[in-house]
C-alpha cells in the first residue's frame, strides 16, 4: 500500500475519519437514516430490468411477474409514511427491515441470501438485481425461475408488512 495503493496512507486516514463521523452520527441519531422509499424506487427499476430479461429470453409465457410487481408496490406504499422520521415509533424495528429480504439462498450458492441483490454468477464482483430469478431465466429453467420468483415476492411482501408494523 505504501508504494502503489495509497502512498502516505492519505486515503486510509480520510476513510477512517469518514466512517468515524458516520458512526457518531448514527449513534447520536434518535431515528435511523434509512430511506425505504428510495429503495422501493430502485426495486421498481430492478423490476423493469427483470421484465426485459424475461422478454429477451422468451420467458413471458413461462413466468408471471404480476405478484412481484404488486409486492413492490405494497413496499412502496408502506415506505411512504416513513419519509418523515417522526412517524416511526420503534426505530429498532425499522433497522431490522433489511433482514426481511433474506431468503433461503441462491441456487448453487446458498450463502448469498439476499433476494433483491447479490453478486452475479458470471459478473465477477458486479451485482445482479433479483439474482436468483435472473440466473434461472438466463438458463431457461422455468421451474427454478418461478420458485425464485415466489421467494422474492414473499420476502418483498414480508418487508412491506414489517415496515407497516414500524409505524
Amino acid at each position: 500500500m505504501d508504494t502503489f495503493g495509497d502512498p502516505g496512507f492519505h486515503y486510509h486516514v480520510a476513510m477512517s475519519q469518514y466512517w468515524g463521523i458516520f458512526t457518531m452520527r448514527l449513534v447520536d441519531s434518535s431515528t435511523l437514516p434509512f430511506n425505504y422509499t428510495d429503495s422501493a424506487n430502485w426495486f421498481d427499476l430492478y423490476f423493469k430490468d427483470l421484465e426485459k430479461t424475461l422478454s429477451d429470453h422468451e420467458g413471458n409465457s413461462h413466468v408471471d411477474l404480476t405478484k412481484l410487481k404488486a409486492a413492490i408496490q405494497n413496499f412502496m406504499q408502506a415506505s411512504l409514511p416513513l419519509i418523515n422520521s417522526n412517524n416511526v415509533t420503534d426505530s429498532s424495528q425499522l433497522f431490522l427491515t433489511e433482514r426481511q429480504f433474506l431468503g433461503k439462498g441462491l441456487p448453487e450458492r446458498p450463502y448469498y441470501k439476499h433476494v433483491i441483490q447479490g453478486p452475479g454468477l458470471y459478473l465477477g464482483y458486479d451485482s445482479q438485481s433479483f439474482p436468483g430469478i435472473v440466473e434461472a431465466i438466463r438458463i431457461k429453467n422455468w421451474d427454478l425461475a418461478n420458485s425464485q420468483l415466489t421467494e422474492a415476492t414473499e420476502r418483498v411482501q414480508a418487508a412491506a408488512t414489517w415496515l407497516k408494523q414500524s409505524k
